[in-house]
């Protein structure tokens, strides 16, 4: 290089400097693409690696979401009351219980069992060791059943109902808001 600048008589001294310059321009260009290249193949496992957490973190909230919305709470604000309680309780239109019932021995004498609203609550009932069936209940809500050997109560709010077996009062052992099961007679 030195020769050539010497022909056309410029500076050998400066061509080089100038050649060594662009050299190491070049050079860091060419490390930055290289960079470059490498950043983009990390790009796709990273990408990947954050759509899987943030995947997990969904799947995780929605498990803890339903496991909270299903679980019963001592606030009975949320609870919806029908304007009519059903009282058809034959067989065909009862549910599977998920609770234990225990069968009792039948008796000639028929029970009734009177179930007022003191307060918002919800009741399972089984009647006669069959499949239980859901109420709701508000203030002055009245509900009747007739069985002929027992029931089994599983009540959502203690201090929301009273209860009359055969015209005589049931105590109920809870607070408000305590979940209660109770076996009758």
């Amino acid at each position: 290089m030195r020769a050539y600048a010497k022909a056309i008589e410029a500076d050998g001294d400066e061509v080089v400097k100038r050649y060594l310059e662009s050299r190491r321009a070049f050079q860091e260009t060419a490390d930055f693409d290289a960079d470059l290249r490498k950043s983009d193949q990390a790009y796709w496992p990273h990408l990947f690696l954050s759509l899987g957490a943030l995947l997990g973190i969904i799947v995780l909230s929605v498990i803890v979401i339903s496991l909270v919305h299903n679980r019963p709470s001592g606030d009975n604000s949320e609870l919806h009351v029908p304007d009519k309680i059903h009282r058809d309780l034959s067989p065909k239109n009862l549910q599977v219980p998920n609770f234990a019932v225990k069968k009792r021995e039948q008796t000639a004498e028929k029970l009734l069992l009177k179930i007022v609203g003191v307060d918002k609550t919800w009741l399972k009932i089984a009647i006669d060791g069959q499949s239980a069936r859901e109420y709701r209940l508000k203030s002055g809500d009245l509900l009747e059943l007739e069985a002929s050997s027992g029931y089994n109560l599983l009540i959502g709010n203690a201090a929301g109902v009273q209860i009359t077996l055969n015209g005589k009062p049931v105590k109920i052992l809870g607070k408000s808001g305590q979940v209660v099961n109770l076996q009758l007679p």
